[in-house]
């Protein structure tokens, strides 16, 4: 029998070893909401560059980490609405070990060999569908893109994925051990194969759950493919408590999903066990074990913004204890205003402000709380101060905007307005807020230009037929740089 490793007996025993060993110790932090107390074995500097890979949960914290000052690359990936509507870099989530392991695995390859990304080296995952289209099945979504569209794409998630390979820190969230296998193309697939793209191949896809040696392989790969060309790096593990959307076994949802989150939980702390400067962060546990439906968003599958801001805080001060005050103080203010908590915010939104007066994104989210409280000509001084230190922020330009027309200033409203629309044509909001403005002035023909633009953005958004999409893109350009100047 091969024994491991055994802990001394005294050492097991000594009750000073460990001061949260016992349920009675622990009953103080299972009240209200839960927080482990966790050791790390490193720190977090600021400013550090951090690489997130892997379910929607990693999505959610990179963009607290974003705010607390971090460099966060897969922040910066972004693909047209019509690709993917949702969350603008959701289309990279990676839901199991061996989805993260693939693409992990393919950009290193491409990086040990110069760079350069190749037709062949993206043929794995292209899907050829109808009328020349084609999906890449590690991405989400499904959705189908020209040849051409898909090699450029591939180049960019590239350029996104050789980050992990100069990061500072790597968070890598665990979703899901139900599987997807393309067996012509020999690679796991994102999704599961549905729709009528699907449908006259079906017989080349299989399920499978993975086991718990294939998981723990899988990441431990991951770990290993990364450290070989990044040795210094140090990686946080955590199991996302996001639950299964369905199964596909033939199990009762519940029971699918408890086996699968309790087989990755084992796998991130055996993982964490055995490598060095590798830590689990028990984001899992603070959300399962805390008794609140608040913690959940409307569809009670996905963690409330407010209390993931929560879990970022909570690893801040565990991991990062040198992190300015002014960086947690407008993390505490958008935690406020999540939890509805509008004056709080507003004095921990202002003091943030008062303590970092050079940060944009700060004097927008101030700004944000100025006009929910009514204090429009505060709020607007805000967005101007917030645009003078970050010229290029579209957001910036529409709120100005928007407080704008509240304080009547529709021509002032509209410049702003035209403004956001050329830092970002695309996005169908803008377009319509535009719409609103030229009517109130009376120019029906603008107007009438604005909503067929965001309209022709939305229908771009939704539709997957390929013909209505190039129409689209053709017709688009051409109508925005159309003049529509009678009065009505």
């Amino acid at each position: 029998m091969n024994i491991p490793e055994l802990i001394d007996c005294d050492t097991a025993l000594d009750p000073k070893r460990n001061r949260h060993s016992t349920w009675k110790k622990a009953r103080d932090r299972m009240i209200a909401e839960v927080w482990p107390e966790t050791t790390p074995s490193f720190q977090i500097h600021s400013g550090a560059k951090i690489f997130t890979i892997g379910s929607c949960f990693a999505r959610n914290i990179e963009e607290h980490l974003y705010r607390l000052g971090f460099k966060i690359p897969t922040l910066e990936f972004r693909v047209p609405r019509e690709e993917w509507a949702a969350r603008a870099n959701g289309i990279l989530n990676k839901y199991t070990p061996a989805a993260i392991f693939q693409e992990i695995e393919w950009a290193r390859n491409i990086l040990l060999k110069g760079g350069k990304v190749t037709e062949s080296d993206s043929a794995s995952f292209l899907y050829e569908c109808a009328e020349g289209a084609c999906i890449d099945t590690n991405l989400g979504g499904f959705v189908p893109v020209t040849r051409e569209r898909f090699f450029e794409r591939r180049s960019q998630i590239y350029d996104t994925f050789k980050e992990a390979f100069s990061a500072d820190y790597i968070v890598m969230t665990l979703g899901l051990v139900e599987v997807w296998f393309d067996r012509e193309k020999g690679v796991y697939i994102q999704e599961s194969p549905v729709g009528k793209n699907f449908t006259r191949n079906r017989e080349r896809f299989g399920f499978q759950t993975l086991s718990y040696n294939d998981c723990r392989e899988f990441v431990q790969r991951s770990i290993d493919a990364i450290r070989s060309v990044n040795q210094e790096v140090k990686f946080l593990i955590t199991t996302s408590p996001v639950p299964l959307s369905r199964t596909f076994t033939g199990k009762d949802v519940i029971i699918a999903n408890t086996y699968s989150k309790s087989l990755l939980r084992t796998v991130a702390g055996d993982i964490a066990t055995a490598n060095k400067h590798v830590d689990y962060f028990p984001s899992y546990e603070s959300v399962m074990l805390t008794k609140n439906w608040n913690i959940w968003g409307p569809d009670l599958l996905h963690v409330a913004d407010a209390f993931v801001g929560k879990v970022v805080a909570r690893l801040t001060d565990t991991y990062c204890r040198g992190l300015e005050e002014t960086k947690k103080t407008f993390l505490q203010s958008y935690i406020n205003l999540s939890e509805n908590s509008a004056l709080n915010a507003l004095e921990v939104g202002q003091q943030a402000v008062e303590e970092s007066p050079q940060s944009g994104e700060l004097r927008r989210h101030y700004g944000n709380l100025l006009v929910q409280s009514g204090t429009y000509p505060e709020a607007q001084r805000q967005f101007e101060a917030g645009i003078a230190l970050t010229p290029g922020d579209a957001m910036l330009h529409f709120k100005l905007s928007e407080v704008l027309a509240l304080q009547g200033r529709v021509r002032d409203a509209i410049k702003a307005a035209q403004r956001s629309i050329e830092l970002v044509p695309d996005n169908e909001f803008s377009h319509r807020h535009l719409c609103r403005l030229w009517m109130k002035t009376g120019r029906v023909g603008k107007a009438a230009a604005e909503f067929a633009l965001a309209f022709g953005h939305r229908r771009l958004t939704k539709t997957r037929r390929p013909g209505l999409k190039r129409f689209f893109r053709f017709v688009l350009p051409r109508l925005s740089r159309t003049r529509w100047d009678q009065p009505a």
